[in-house]
C-alpha cells in the first residue's frame, strides 16, 4: 500500500486544508480526495496514494472542506448538497473543487489548475479547431468525460484568440478555472453563480 506523510506529522484534529494543498504541490499530485471513513488521498500519476493521518470522521471532513468555502457557498451547499467552484491559495496554485454529500457525510475532490495556460501548438490540437472559431455565428460543443481535457482545450483556444485577434472575448464559466489576462483582446470572464445567475441569463446579456 502506497502511503506518504505530511512534513508536519500532525493528526487530523490539527491539520489544516492548506497543508493538504501544499502536500499536493510538493508531491506533484493532480487531485486531493476527502471522503468520510478513509484517510485523505492524493492522486499521483493516476494512482491514489493514502496520506497517513487516520480516517476522516464526518466532523473532520466538514471542518476541512468548510475552511475554504465562503459563507454563500456554505449556504448553497447546505441547500443543494453539492457545489462546483474554483479558488486560489496564495503562494500555491489555483484549484477546482467539487463538494458533495454522500451517505456518510461531506466528500470533496480538489484538482490543481495549471498556472500556465497550455499552448495550442504544444497540445497538438488539430488546426481545424481554430478554423472553426473564424465564423460569425454558430455553436461549438467540446465534450468528454472528467479529466479528458475539455477545459484545457477551451482555455487554449481562448488564449490563441486573445494573442492574435483585437477583439472582445466574453466567457461564461462554471466555475472559472484558467484566468486570462488582457492581451491583444479584452477578455471578460464571468462565473455562473457569482457574476451571473445562469448560463441563459448570461447569454441574454451579451
Amino acid at each position: 500500500e502506497n502511503k506518504t506523510k505530511t512534513q508536519s506529522g500532525n493528526g487530523l484534529a490539527e491539520i489544516q486544508i492548506q497543508q493538504l494543498f501544499k502536500l499536493m504541490i510538493d508531491k506533484n499530485a493532480s487531485d486531493l480526495h476527502l471522503s468520510v471513513g478513509g484517510p485523505p488521498c492524493i492522486r499521483i500519476h493516476g494512482e491514489m496514494v493514502k496520506i497517513k493521518l487516520g480516517n476522516l470522521t464526518p466532523d473532520d471532513s466538514k471542518r476541512l472542506i468548510f475552511q475554504i468555502l465562503t459563507q454563500e457557498q456554505r449556504e448553497e451547499l447546505e441547500i443543494k448538497k453539492e457545489i462546483d467552484f474554483s479558488f486560489g491559495v496564495k503562494g500555491l496554485a489555483r484549484f477546482r473543487g467539487n463538494v458533495f454529500h454522500s451517505k456518510n457525510g461531506w466528500s470533496a475532490v480538489f484538482r490543481q489548475i495549471p498556472s500556465q495556460i497550455p499552448n495550442f501548438e504544444t497540445l497538438g490540437l488539430p488546426r481545424v479547431l481554430m478554423e472553426m472559431t473564424d465564423v460569425s455565428s454558430g455553436l461549438i460543443l467540446v465534450t468528454g468525460p472528467t479529466g479528458s481535457g475539455k477545459s484545457t482545450t477551451l482555455a487554449s483556444i481562448v488564449d490563441q484568440l486573445n494573442q492574435n485577434i483585437a477583439g472582445h472575448i466574453v466567457t461564461l464559466e462554471d466555475p472559472i478555472e484558467f484566468v486570462h489576462s488582457h492581451l491583444k483582446s479584452v477578455v471578460n470572464q464571468r462565473e455562473v453563480g457569482s457574476d451571473t445567475l445562469s448560463f441563459s441569463s448570461g447569454l441574454r446579456s451579451l
